[in-house]
C-alpha cells in the first residue's frame, strides 16, 4: 500500500542501484528488476579549492557541483582554463537559455567569513557573471543573486575576481555561478 519510504544510512556521494519484484505470497515472487540509479549528495564542505584537471573535457562531470541549464545553454568542463589548464566554459544566448554552476553545499556558508575568488574571462565583447545562490540545486527560480560582474578580459592574467559571501545567505543554500544569457559572451573560469 506504500509506493515510497525513505533510506536512512546511505553513504555520500555514492552511487546505489535500486530493484523492485512483486510479491504476491511468500511462494509467489517476481524476478528483481533494475528500476534505476541514483548517486547521494557530497557532505557539505567547510572550505573548497577546486582543480579540474583531471575531468574529461566537453561534459559537466565535477564531483560535488551540480548545474541547472534552461533552453539551449551549455555547460562543460574544457581547456580554456588559466594558462590551458581545464576550467569551467558557460554559455547562454538569451535569458530564456540561462546556465547556473551550483557549487558544492558549504556547512558555514553564511559564517561572514568567506568569499568566492576565481579567474574568469570572457571569449568575446562583454559578458556578465553573476555569483549568488540556489535555494533549490535543480530550479533556475530559486537563484539569488549576490554580485553581477561585467567582464571584457579575453585572457585570465591579471583578472581575477572576489565575491565576499554575505551572513545573509540561508543555511541550507548552495553557491552559484549563473549566465543569464543576457550577453552572447561564452563566460570561462
Amino acid at each position: 500500500t506504500t509506493n515510497s519510504v525513505p533510506i536512512n544510512g546511505l553513504a555520500s556521494f555514492t552511487t546505489y542501484y535500486y530493484y523492485v519484484r512483486s510479491v504476491c505470497s511468500t511462494s509467489s515472487k517476481s524476478a528483481w528488476a533494475l528500476r534505476g540509479v541514483f548517486k547521494t549528495k557530497c557532505d557539505p564542505q567547510t572550505t573548497m579549492f577546486e582543480n579540474f584537471d583531471a575531468l574529461a573535457s566537453g561534459s559537466f562531470n565535477a564531483d560535488c557541483w551540480d548545474k541547472i541549464v534552461l533552453g539551449t545553454g551549455y555547460y562543460s568542463i574544457s581547456g580554456s582554463g588559466v594558462n590551458s589548464t581545464k576550467g569551467i566554459t558557460l554559455s547562454a544566448s538569451s535569458p530564456a537559455n540561462t546556465v547556473i554552476a551550483v557549487l558544492p553545499a558549504f556547512s558555514n556558508v553564511n559564517a561572514g567569513t568567506h568569499w568566492l575568488r576565481f579567474k574568469a574571462k570572457v571569449n568575446s565583447g562583454t559578458g556578465v557573471m553573476d555569483v549568488g545562490y540556489v535555494t533549490n540545486d535543480a530550479d533556475a527560480a530559486s537563484f539569488v543573486n549576490i554580485q553581477s560582474l561585467t567582464m571584457t578580459n579575453t585572457v585570465f592574467d591579471g583578472y581575477e575576481y572576489t565575491v565576499v559571501v554575505p551572513t545573509t545567505v540561508p543555511v541550507n543554500a548552495r553557491l552559484a555561478i549563473r549566465h543569464g544569457g543576457t550577453a552572447t559572451s561564452s563566460l570561462y573560469l
